[in-house]
Order: structure tokens, then sequence, then C-alpha cells
């Protein structure tokens, strides 16, 4: 692992700073100076993931509490510092040996921002899918994609926070909804009664008046669902012609 993270840029090294213009011997000079720079800067990254490591040894093997006590006896280093060391040690070891090397140039603060534990996992995936793509993530540019998803992950837990709030009822509301689903039922049930006994009252006057194919026609009147608007405004008709014809008969008259 050590290795690994030493190598920096074997798979994904930086492109090279343009420097048209200058001397030859300039040039030289600063590609020189870049290697020097980078395998000490290699070196001090290499520093701090072992740093994490030990840090993480001795946290292990001391009680409860003594751990902070002895960061600030020997190096006066705050728990924080201490924690962000831990983490990097923690997620880089537990890297797969190409991904390490792929994320080996990472600055120390880019490598920190990636394995805090509040870093969702997809935003890590995706940093090491850019950086074997272009051969960088700057830290500007990973703390973006962290806020990213984490307001996104923030947005869909508050959308599913008020559909359970929605959801969920108290005891009392759902003993009411309870009572008016019974009384609806009852109610239905008070409803078809009345409608079959009045089905039963009108079959009886249909069968003393009607002969078998008045009947029938009727019958088919009803099964004619369409129709029914049209029968109900004709019984109306009869009814209205039955009264007058009955009045006539009596001698009342309708006056003109």
């Amino acid at each position: 692992m050590t290795r690994a993270i030493a190598t920096m840029g074997v798979k994904c090294k930086p492109r090279s700073f343009p420097l048209g213009g200058l001397p030859k011997a300039d040039i030289a000079c600063i590609r020189e100076a870049t290697v020097r720079i980078r395998e000490r800067l290699n070196r001090q990254r290499d520093d701090f993931i072992e740093t994490g490591k030990d840090l993480l040894k001795v946290k292990d093997k001391l009680e409860h509490g003594k751990f902070e006590r002895w960061l600030d006896h020997e190096f006066t280093l705050s728990v924080r510092s201490a924690q962000l060391f831990m983490n990097a040690a923690r997620w880089v070891t537990s890297l797969a040996a190409d991904k390490c090397e792929t994320v080996s140039h990472l600055s120390q603060k880019s490598i920190f921002l990636l394995s805090a534990p509040s870093t969702p996992a997809a935003v890590r995936e995706r940093v090491i899918e850019e950086i074997e793509k272009t051969g960088r993530a700057e830290p500007v540019r990973i703390k973006m994609m962290i806020q990213e998803a984490k307001a996104d992950t923030k947005g869909k837990v508050a959308r599913a926070r008020r559909r359970q709030r929605k959801q969920a009822i108290s005891p009392r509301t759902a003993r009411a909804r309870e009572r008016e689903s019974q009384r609806c039922e009852e109610e239905r049930q008070r409803r078809e009664q009345a409608n079959i006994a009045r089905a039963k009252e009108l079959a009886g006057v249909l069968a003393r008046r009607l002969n078998t194919d008045e009947m029938s026609l009727l019958l088919d009147a009803i099964n004619n669902w369409p129709g029914r608007a049209v029968l109900r405004d004709e019984i109306d008709k009869a009814q209205v012609i039955e009264k007058h014809t009955q009045e006539i008969g009596l001698g009342i008259g309708i006056p003109t």
C-alpha cells in the first residue's frame, strides 16, 4: 500500500504545464524541478497515510479517553487532525491496488474530503472514474460533488419523511375513520334494503297491471341502460296524461 501511494501518477500522470516560448534550457530546468517536487510531495502524502495507520493502532490499544490525552501529551495534536489522518488511512487501505494507484496523486486535502465518513460512496466512485479519464480531480470539484450528493440525499430523506407524516395517523384519528367507514357501510346497506323493498312493491304493481307482452317491453327498456332516462321521462308524461284523464272523468276539467 505504501508503494502504491508513493508511485504518484504512474497510471494517471497529470498533463504537463505548457511552457512554450521559453528557452530549452529553462524548460528542462523546470521539468526537472517539477519531478523533484512531485517526489517530495509523494513522500509527504505517503507519510500522512502511514501516520494514520499508526494512530489507528495506538487508539485500538489505549483505553477509552486516554487516546486524546496521549495525542496532546506526545504531539499537541488535536483529535480532529488525528481523525483526518485515521480516516484517510482507513479509506486508502480499503481500496484495491489499482484504485489506490489511481488516487495516489491526489492532494492531502482531496483525500481528507473523500475519506470523510459522511462522503457518499457514489461520490468516491465518481471521483476515481474522473481521475482515470482526465488524470486529475481538484479539491474544489470534489467538494462540489460531495455537496451536491448530500443535498440530493437530504431532499430524498425530507420527501420520504413528508410521505411518512401523511401516512401516519394517530389512534384517535384511526378510530374516527373506522367509525365513519362503519357508518357509511351501514348507510349503504340501509339504502340497498330500501331499494329492494321498493323494487318488490313495484314488481307487484306491474305484475297486476301489465300483461306478458307489456312486461317484456318494460324489462327490455330497463335492461337497455341508455334508454332508462327516456323511460323515466315517458313515465312522467304518462302520469300527467293519466291524471288529466281522471280529472276530466270526474268533471273537474282544466281551465283553458
